[in-house]
């Protein structure tokens, strides 16, 4: 029919002109051209994705409900509902939430957004308290009106950013405004039969689920744009948070829950072979080279995306589809890997190109395109350097406290046993009275994990000040991660790729296997590096000539001690390291690698400076590789290695001093290994005090990192409650430790 209005020069209808401003205004799929909407949506694993197709004919008027489609950033969202819109409504509506929409001074019923949810959490906190007494108490039925005109308020607010939204996607169109205009008398026979709203970036809790909560007001408002049904669809990232059992909202029959997860990686490879690779180019756009706009043969295809999942970064960053389909999938598929011998055989052929993809794919300056590429897209993209480098430190904090907490939280359920249980007799009454004021039990580890997450929270403070400032806003110091790292998308509330925790490590990490010692140094020091760059230090590595203190031998450990000072002395004069300090720099913090394999005192040593003062951290390393240990060990030869003396497992002798002869050292060799340790650590602060200018060196923090979980440890494990002494388990350790775990030969500890 419109083929035949044209050969007669009759004007376009109503809808071809809104189908053509419909299609010219869908922004994400402003460079797709394929005539094949539906194939396009297969190549990203979703839940509840069914919901499009049975929408329209299991719909109801008074049932109706909104679909929100949820994800982290680059996941596919946008053009995931826009397609499905174009595959089940004649006309599609396309509103992208902007900023300015959803600032503080545009939410009713507060001067800002903190305000509005702050209020909001304490009206559910006082109805909690008061439910248990709703049926006698007046106090709960004027509370739960409260919430209500605060929610209200919220669903007003939601529905003025929707219109504006739409008034946005009009642009200037005279057919398109009289069409959303309800006074425009369209015949219904002129309308479309089915029309989609989209309202992008919707990814303010509050506003997504003001929505939902509107949504049949929004539908019969809308009502006029079709002759049958008018769909909404909500799209934001991190809206999952807010899941109810695939649905968002208080009420369960307003909404319906998509959430796309990682690409399909079979499908995509069908999709290849069968020869249709334009939809997975036209899927993420013309942009960039793509090596695979060719057909493929299988077993070509089979080797390359084995050694996708085997290569070290490329099965990390392919758990995000933007990193994937514009990184990964172009860098692995290129036609100059491909090229080998003519004269082998093609089995030996393949073979070899999967080994040398395996080892492409493992070099981390070739595969961190995902992430370079990553953080200058989208929201993300539209950040200044500052802002984005101070979200990425919010995300790793918040990766971290959260594995921090939720460790914690296996403590107090050992706390509530341990409280629960009730000696059998009186012997055994004695024996506890008498051993609970020498051994220290989960108190300490929940002192010690307190003490992390107080070290954690004053970070969050700084930065969430920073942030503000650069804002140009004020702000109250709160310990709370801000919602922004969430509605950017470098972090998602409830389950994050492992390609955006790599992000959030700003690529500080490696491969760590059960047992082996040497990887587990290089973690912790990539980590301790890491937390040092969220505290705003500048951070660079060193490796040290010499180890201190040098390594004792089978020798009398008393004349060891006595010629310990003549070693270090001439270690002094000879150690190369590069160790200088920039005067332009006022927060600077030199990591340091032992000179040797086999130093006496800590694995990792660490200058801090901040203006003309600095501290000397050391930390000493243990990767367990068996369920259990012996607490003894930890007490006798890991917190000497750090120049700490341990007495009956709660006395802790940071600076124990040498005895007068040698018995001292035959009676009490743990702390005479501690004196060892402690006096090379003392004089490598004094070398670091000359080489860089400082005005003092301090002994400052020592920890002990082991790879065993909050929850596997026993309960006479000694943990000091001092501030400078510390145990980082691995909760305390991660995202580091766990985003680039091999898939083939890891055991680490598992958390709890």
């Amino acid at each position: 029919i419109p083929k035949i209005r044209r050969a007669f020069g009759l004007p376009a209808t109503l809808l071809q002109k809104l189908k053509a401003h419909s299609k010219n205004r869908l922004t994400p799929l402003t460079n797709l051209e394929s005539q094949n909407p539906l194939a396009q949506t297969q190549y990203v694993v979703t839940e509840g994705g069914n919901i499009f197709s049975t929408y329209h004919s299991d719909h109801q008027t008074d049932k109706s409900f909104a679909i929100v489609v949820a994800g982290e950033s680059g996941s596919g969202k946008s053009v995931y509902s826009c397609l499905r819109a174009r595959l089940h409504a004649e006309v599609t509506v396309y509103g992208l939430v902007s900023g300015h929409m959803v600032s503080f001074k545009n939410k009713p019923s507060a001067e800002d957004m903190n305000e509005f949810g702050l209020v909001r959490e304490e009206v559910d906190q006082l109805l909690h308290i008061l439910e248990p007494n709703r049926s006698i108490s007046n106090k709960f039925n004027w509370v739960y009106n409260v919430k209500n005109k605060l929610q209200q308020r919220r669903n007003s607010w939601a529905k003025t950013v929707l219109h504006e939204c739409l008034d946005n996607f009009v642009g200037g169109d005279v057919d398109f405004a009289m069409w959303l205009d309800k006074k425009a008398k369209w015949e219904r026979r002129e309308r479309p039969k089915t029309t989609a709203i989209i309202i992008d970036e919707a990814t303010d809790l509050d506003l997504a689920q003001g929505l939902v909560a509107s949504i049949r007001e929004i539908k019969d408002e809308y009502s006029h744009l079709a002759q049958k049904d008018v769909m909404v669809i909500i799209t934001g990232t991190g809206l999952e948070a807010i899941d109810m059992g695939g649905r968002i909202g208080t009420n369960p029959d307003y909404s319906k829950l998509v959430t796309l997860k990682t690409p399909n990686l079979e499908e995509i490879k069908k999709g290849m072979v069968t020869g249709e690779t334009e939809v997975v180019e036209h899927l993420y756009g013309p942009d960039v080279e793509r090596p695979y706009l060719k057909r493929f043969e299988e077993p070509v295809l089979d080797a390359i995306f084995k050694a996708i999942e085997r290569g070290l970064f490329s099965r990390v960053l392919m758990t995000n589809a933007r990193m994937f389909f514009r990184s990964v999938l172009p860098i692995m598929l290129h036609e100059f890997h491909q090229q080998d011998d003519g004269q082998i055989s093609e089995r030996r052929r393949l073979a070899r190109l999967e080994e040398r993809l395996v080892q492409i794919a493992s070099v981390g300056p070739i595969m961190d395109h995902g992430p370079r590429f990553y953080v200058n897209q989208n929201s993300v993209g539209s950040l200044t350097a500052d802002t984005r480098e101070t979200l990425l430190k919010q995300a790793f904090l918040f990766h971290l406290k959260k594995a921090v907490e939720s460790g914690s939280k296996g403590l107090q359920g050992e706390q509530n046993h341990t409280q629960n249980t009730k000696p059998k007799s009186k012997r055994l009454q004695g024996e506890q009275n008498r051993t609970e004021s020498t051994k220290p039990k989960y108190q300490a580890r929940k002192f010690n994990a307190k003490k992390e997450l107080d070290g954690f929270n004053k970070c969050i403070k700084e930065l969430c000040h920073n942030l503000a400032m650069e804002d140009g806003e004020e702000t109250e110091e709160k310990d709370q991660i801000p919602d922004k790292i969430f509605e950017v998308g470098l972090a998602t509330r409830t389950t994050t790729s492992n390609a955006l925790k790599y992000l959030s490590c700003f690529g500080l990490s490696c491969s760590v296997r059960s047992g082996f010692g040497k990887e587990f140094e290089e973690m912790v020091a990539l980590h301790y590096m890491r937390l040092k760059q969220v505290e705003g230090f500048e951070t660079k590595r060193v490796t040290l000539k010499h180890a201190w203190p040098p390594k004792r031998n089978k020798g009398s450990l008393w004349e060891q001690i006595l010629n310990l000072p003549d070693k270090l002395n001439e270690q002094f004069e000879t150690e190369t390291g590069d160790l200088q300090r920039d005067p332009a720099i006022d927060k600077s913090c030199l990591v340091f690698s032992q000179g040797t394999a086999t130093a006496q005192g800590g694995d990792v040593l660490a200058l801090v400076m901040e203006g003309k003062k600095g501290r000397i951290d050391t930390i000493q390393c243990k990767n367990i590789s068996k369920k259990t240990y012996a607490p003894a060990d930890v007490r006798e030869k890991w917190w000497p290695r750090l120049g700490v003396f341990v007495r009956k497992e709660i006395d802790f002798n940071l600076y124990p001093q040498r005895g007068k002869n040698k018995t001292w050292s035959e009676e009490s060799p743990e702390m005479a290994n501690a004196h060892y340790s402690l006096v090379g650590l003392e004089k490598l602060a004094e070398l670091c005090k000359e080489r860089c200018s400082l005005d003092e060196v301090t002994i400052g923090h020592r920890i002990i990192a082991t790879s065993l979980a909050m929850n596997k440890i026993t309960s006479n494990f000694p943990i000091p409650e001092d501030a400078d002494l510390r145990v980082w388990f691995r909760e305390m350790l991660e995202p580091t430790i766990s985003v680039l775990v091999p898939s083939d030969a890891i055991e680490l500890e598992e958390e709890g």
